[in-house]
């Protein structure tokens, strides 16, 4: 697909790696990717062939993220996370899930995957959204597959909403993720002009927040060499997240 093949000359002229496209079943995720190194220097994505039919907007989003993290003239920033505040909110979330009957084990692994998730999704759904802008505006043709790739996503990261998720979370966790996740919404909304997936996210309280967190990217250009981190930084700053995670700056 031309569009695919533009993108990937964007990545090999920016990184100077190419980009190789792999299916891996195994996998559980869409899409992974794994970013060049002088001992490997190709960037490989990983496609779960389940999603064949969205690949080429799936290969596109990990190419997206290449873009991002590689801008920097200075080397590559990696997002990596306070371990002290992160073994901090890991052991107040198991201890409230204990305090609930679950088993100690299945306690730490659940409270594990909540702050490691979050910590995930403030290092990636703001790239996420800033690359959903620039697709549909710079690749009229991918919009078949993004929309149908997008459609489902809501779906997935509505689920957060349900009951039992709240239930054994901190409120503030699940606050977080909620406001993260209609941003998200709300920027699909506005380049379809659907607003039927906002309605939960407003019945839930989480709309407001997530208007403010899309609006603070309206200014911040894709693929700039400060794009990365000031679209993460501005996010975990509105969400008080701001002491969870430094940046370390790496070299090739």
């Amino acid at each position: 697909m031309p569009a695919l093949d533009a993108v990937f000359a964007l990545v090999k002229e920016r990184t100077g790696f190419p980009v190789v496209v792999m299916s891996s079943p195994e996998q559980t995720t869409h899409v992974s990717m794994r970013a060049a190194t002088k001992e490997f220097p190709v960037h490989t994505v990983l496609l779960n062939p389940k999603y064949q039919d969205s690949a080429n907007y799936l290969i596109a989003i990990q190419c997206a993220g290449i873009l991002f993290k590689w801008a920097d003239p200075r080397g590559i920033q990696n997002f990596v996370e306070n371990r002290e505040k992160a073994d901090f909110l890991r052991t107040k979330i198991a201890q409230k899930t204990e305090r609930k009957g679950v088993p100690p084990q299945n306690a730490a692994r659940f409270a594990d995957a909540t702050v490691s998730g979050l910590l995930q999704q403030v290092a990636s759904m703001p790239l996420e959204i800033l690359s959903l802008r620039w697709f549909h505006g710079a690749f009229p043709e991918l919009r078949g597959e993004q929309e149908n790739y997008v459609s489902g996503y809501l779906r997935e990261i509505s689920a957060v909403m349900n009951p039992q998720i709240r239930e054994f979370c901190p409120p503030d966790i699940f606050e977080k993720s909620l406001a993260m996740n209609a941003a998200f919404t709300v920027a699909w909304s506005g380049l379809t002009g659907s607003e039927v997936a906002l309605i939960p996210y407003e019945a839930i309280g989480s709309l407001n927040l997530g208007r403010e967190l899309n609006e603070v990217l309206a200014d911040i250009e894709p693929f700039g060499p400060e794009s990365y981190v000031r679209a993460v930084d501005a996010w975990a700053t509105r969400l008080d997240m701001a002491d969870w995670y430094t940046w370390q700056l790496r070299t090739l």
